[in-house]
């Protein structure tokens, strides 16, 4: 799931997949709300290879390719409407992206240093809830602007949550930008406690003001065509 507006691919061969014992498909349905306006969000991950995530509405998708670790080596981004067509890629220093963004070519190159890069914050923190560890750091681009930033992620709370006419158990994880910006912008993303299954997000989707977005959990959903996972937008990283 991409962090919004803060969050959300080309080819790339030979990744891990994650643990053996989690199923090689999940396909699950989102309702997204944004200032009242509701919309139905697709979500799957493919394990069966390379793991790959599909985030999809009727407007944008997302592809999010991830290895063994659930960092982010490559991620796509198709918006309808916009002339936007992203493919980017990890380097050690670096993540690039190029392709068309509002119908203009672009090639760009971000900074980043030894953290891992979580563009699909609702699939990477996955390993993060399931493990003892009390904070994570990561960077993830945001989509509105193309910058890379470095979010710090908390485990708050154990809390139950009341979604589909059934109680979750649930860990809430807060997610801040770092240093003197923390105090700024903050998030909040909730799994299930036993498998760490995304189940709810709260955040702002733009400057003080903006309305808030909220993404909530409605239920397994069959499996999504795998051929959405191809990645499409052309040249690669080399190339840019």
């Amino acid at each position: 799931m991409k962090l919004l507006p803060i969050i959300a691919l080309v080819f790339f061969h030979g990744l891990a997949c994650v643990p053996a014992h989690a199923s090689a498909v999940e396909s699950y349905h989102y309702e997204e709300t944004v200032g009242g306006v509701e919309k139905e969000i697709q979500w799957c991950v493919d394990k069966s290879g390379t793991t790959r995530l599909l985030y999809q509405s009727s407007k944008e998708m997302h592809i999010t390719q991830t290895d063994h670790t659930f960092a982010t080596v490559q991620w796509e981004m198709q918006k309808k409407g916009e002339d936007t067509s992203l493919h980017a890629c990890r380097r050690p220093q670096a993540i690039l992206i190029g392709g068309r963004w509002k119908g203009q070519p672009i090639t760009k190159e971000l900074p980043v240093d030894d953290a891992p890069w979580y563009q699909a914050t609702s699939w990477s923190l996955r390993s993060f809830v399931l493990s003892p560890r009390e904070e994570v750091r990561f960077w993830t681009v945001r989509i509105d602007t193309l910058t890379a930033h470095k979010i710090r992620a908390v485990k708050k709370r154990r809390q139950i949550l009341n979604l589909n006419g059934a109680k979750e158990d649930a860990v809430e994880v807060e997610l801040r930008l770092t240093g003197v910006l923390a105090f700024f912008w903050k998030s909040s993303y909730w799994f299930r406690r036993s498998d760490g299954v995304f189940l709810r997000f709260e955040g702002p989707s733009g400057p003080p003001g903006a309305p808030a977005v909220v993404v909530e959990y409605r239920g397994p959903a069959p499996p999504c065509e795998m051929s959405a996972l191809e990645l499409s937008t052309g040249n690669s990283p080399e190339e840019f």
